[in-house]
């Protein structure tokens, strides 16, 4: 394995080479331990605005559930 650095420019990781991979290819890229546990922390954070946004959305479009069990049964025997 070779080993190369890389500077990021706030939006990708530019190595400081050329390299001679494919375009897509995925490469592990370790970042300094106080970047890690950054990192690590915030991966089990709650989801941002546009998440929360796309969430609501699929809610509103979801079929309400019934209120009670007399309701879905009755809905259950008018389906086709």
């Amino acid at each position: 394995m070779t080993t190369i650095m890389v500077e990021f420019d706030g939006k990708a990781f530019v190595p400081d080479r050329p390299v001679s991979l494919p375009v897509g290819t995925r490469v592990a890229v370790a970042l300094p331990e106080s970047e890690a546990a950054t990192q690590t922390s915030g991966s089990n954070s709650a989801p941002d605005d546009r998440e929360w946004q796309e969430i609501l959305c699929q809610l509103q479009a979801a079929d309400p559930e019934p209120g009670t069990l007399e309701d879905a049964m009755r809905e259950i025997r008018m389906r086709p």
